[in-house]
């Protein structure tokens, strides 16, 4: 029985911390280059029920943990007043999703492993982040999208 116990607590550890290691967007974007890893940024507000629901509920599904080891995730806070720098400048996160045209919580912006953004198409229009809250499945299969490279020549639309 202890040993039972000591398993589920080592496993809930690892799931705690791979899911939201805290990476800062520079550290994330140097270990993009030399893992030749896509980024994700995950761009929420510690206020919003739906960040808070796709961090508790699809961030922590085996799937898309399982998914995300072909990323470098980072999750971004909104409302902190901490500045982040993208593209050699300075900005509050805040300024960052506007920065990408990320008009709601959550958002999510795919990065190239040199940090450029991916742009996709989505129904047909060229857009750079993919708003709001996704189930676990949809999210493994846009995560896939991604890992894939079909965003070159695939609307993301057709997948989901």
């Amino acid at each position: 029985m202890k040993n039972i116990l000591k398993i589920s607590v080592l496993l809930v550890l690892l799931l705690a911390a791979n899911s939201y290691a805290q990476m800062s967007l520079s550290d994330a974007l140097n270990a993009a280059k030399s893992s030749n890893k896509k980024v994700i940024l995950f761009i929420g507000s510690s206020s919003d029920t739906w960040t808070k629901k796709m961090q508790n509920e699809v961030y922590t599904n085996a799937g898309v943990q399982s998914a995300l080891g072909s990323f470098i995730l980072v999750n971004l806070d909104a409302d902190s007043k901490s500045t982040v720098t993208y593209d050699g400048k300075s900005m509050t996160v805040a300024d960052l999703a506007k920065h990408f045209n990320a008009t709601g919580y959550p958002s999510h912006v795919f990065l190239n492993p040199d940090g450029s953004v991916i742009k996709f198409k989505y129904n047909g229009e060229d857009v750079m982040n993919f708003p709001g809250y996704v189930e676990a499945g949809e999210f493994q299969k846009i995560l896939g999208y991604f890992s894939s490279d079909q965003y070159k020549s695939t609307d993301i639309s057709k997948i989901l």
